[in-house]
């Protein structure tokens, strides 16, 4: 651009971009102090409501929102959204894309309902704009699965999952989401208590994810974990045990989150009481002290209960 002779509203779309790269390595203030510039720009080239402004206020609010700063990624998110109702349409895919975020926004703080609006607008927008097959109906579909999952409703959520699994696997490239989905389906019927069913779909979730990323990737050490637990709770204690060591073993090479270790080893602590009780209190005391660190008092207790079974046991 500086030898071309670029215009400000070349040089301001080129910053946008570049804010885009610069937030999302973390380099947050750059990114800011550039979409800031970009902004100013084009509301001085175009005006300050012009639809040209809505990609710099949808990376500025996904860069807030990498800050922690939520009022003023949700004021960039619902001036894009104003731009976009006007001079778009409200039935705009670009209208949808921001509820999207918003709810993203709205579920991380724990605001549920407002998250569970936003994404049935933007899934209603969506299949209306693009057709019931199109990849992004899939993918909300998929984001409004977890949500209810979170919330408590596993037969909305299989509902969600199932659609949007049927969409995405006609699609091209979706395999990570697949993988997840399947992972997702597994939690949900083994919180209905139906456990052959989450025993496939958590199978079916680590073949697809041992093929994506390799067998000791971190993200196979998921349905992993999912599928030991569910064997325990179907009596299959030997293939649970396999299970679940071969997911310490990558949690335990990679550092991950104290809650999500001790999550596993408690799981594989239940696995093991039959045939080795000396390393399945050890492996629940590791735990303890893993949740302990995370502060969850609940887990704590939890297991405060198993081990004082463990001794009465042993008595």
């Amino acid at each position: 651009l500086d030898r071309a002779g670029g215009s400000p509203l070349q040089r301001a779309r080129l910053h946008t971009q570049l804010g885009m790269v610069l937030g999302a390595v973390g380099q947050r203030d750059e990114a800011l102090a550039l979409l800031d510039e970009s902004e100013a720009a084009i509301a001085t080239q175009l005006g300050p409501g012009s639809t040209g402004l809505v990609p710099t206020l949808n990376v500025r609010g996904t860069v807030y929102e990498g800050r922690r700063d939520v009022d003023r990624a949700l004021a960039d998110y619902a001036r894009a959204l104003a731009i976009c109702e006007a001079h778009l349409s409200p039935d705009h895919p670009d209208v949808a894309a921001i509820f999207n975020n918003m709810a993203l926004i709205e579920e991380h703080h724990e605001r549920y309902d407002k998250a569970r609006a936003h994404l049935e607008r933007a899934l209603e927008i969506r299949r209306r704009s693009l057709g019931a097959e199109h990849p992004l109906v899939g993918t909300t579909r998929m984001n409004l699965g977890s949500l209810l999952l979170m919330t408590g409703d596993s037969d909305g959520a299989i509902t969600q999952f199932e659609q949007a699994l049927a969409v995405l696997t006609r699609a091209q490239g979706a395999d990570a989401d697949i993988a997840d989905i399947f992972y997702n389906l597994g939690i949900a019927y083994q919180a209905r208590g139906e456990l052959e069913q989450a025993r496939e779909r958590y199978q079916d979730a680590l073949t697809r994810s041992e093929l994506l990323h390799g067998p000791t990737s971190a993200e196979v050490a998921y349905p992993l974990l999912g599928l030991g637990e569910v064997l325990v709770e179907l009596g299959r204690d030997a293939e649970a045990r396999a299970a679940l060591d071969r997911a310490l073993a990558i949690r335990t090479r990679e550092g991950v989150e104290p809650v999500d270790l001790g999550e596993l080893r408690f799981a594989f602590a239940r696995a093991l009481t039959t045939v080795d009780r000396d390393r399945a209190v050890m492996l629940a005391q590791q735990a303890r002290e893993d949740y302990a660190r995370d502060g969850a008092q609940d887990h704590v207790q939890d297991i405060d209960t198993w081990l004082k079974g463990q001794v009465k046991r042993r008595d």
